[in-house]
């Protein structure tokens, strides 16, 4: 399987303009259009020492996560991170559900659902 760079490009230009934080490893400037090219190294500056943890639900259980995590996953993909987005550009068939909260919440609260029957 390949790469798609210029896919990955567009996403990355995406975030950045949404508020993350992608740069260029070798120059530490934020990713452009005008500065990208193959085989670039593109990383992410998180703004934590990561040592802090705490205990988040998932599902029935916790995980342990940075303290900071809403601005670790922020300056991975912008503002928008705790937004969902369709997984694929592609008609499928099968349309993307869109839930309320409340009904959101229930789900998380009782775990997820086996995938068969």
């Amino acid at each position: 399987l390949g790469f798609n760079h210029e896919d990955h490009l567009k996403e990355t230009l995406r975030w950045n303009h949404e508020g993350a934080n992608m740069r260029l490893v070798d120059t530490d400037e934020i990713v452009t259009e005008l500065n990208f090219e193959r085989g670039k190294q593109i990383g992410v500056v998180m703004p934590t020492s990561l040592d802090c943890m705490v205990e988040v639900q998932f599902y029935f259980t916790t995980i342990p996560v940075p303290c900071d995590y809403e601005a670790i996953l922020q300056a991975q993909y912008g503002i928008h991170w705790n937004t969902p987005e369709p997984r694929s550009r592609k008609p499928t068939q099968h349309e993307s559900k869109v839930v309320s909260v409340k009904e959101s919440d229930s789900i998380m609260e009782n775990g997820p659902l086996p995938l068969c029957g």
